[in-house]
């Protein structure tokens, strides 16, 4: 977790490494789909008729840590100077 909210868009991209890497990544299936329409259009097959559905699932398998479900990471949102309380306090210090 970052300490202040600037630093969010930094843990976005350890967050998006670490669940590509690590298995965890729900867009990974849809980039893969995406792929395999991209692929079946340049050779000139019938996209509607394609079944890509079950390649595009990702499985406990396709993870490194087979016993782990996921990984969390949280944003902060409190800004530089901290909550509204926090400054509210400081001015009247």
């Amino acid at each position: 977790m970052p300490t202040v909210f600037c630093e969010n868009r930094n843990l976005d991209v350890i967050r998006e490494a670490l669940h590509n890497e690590l298995g965890y990544a729900v867009t990974d299936k849809y980039k893969r789909y995406a792929h395999h329409l991209v692929e079946a259009y340049q050779h000139g097959e019938d996209i509607a008729s394609l079944n890509l559905a079950p390649a595009a699932q990702t499985t406990p398998n396709d993870r490194v840590f087979k016993n782990i479900d996921g990984i969390k990471f949280l944003n902060h949102q409190g800004g530089c100077g901290g909550t509204r309380q926090d400054a509210v306090f400081w001015a009247g210090c």
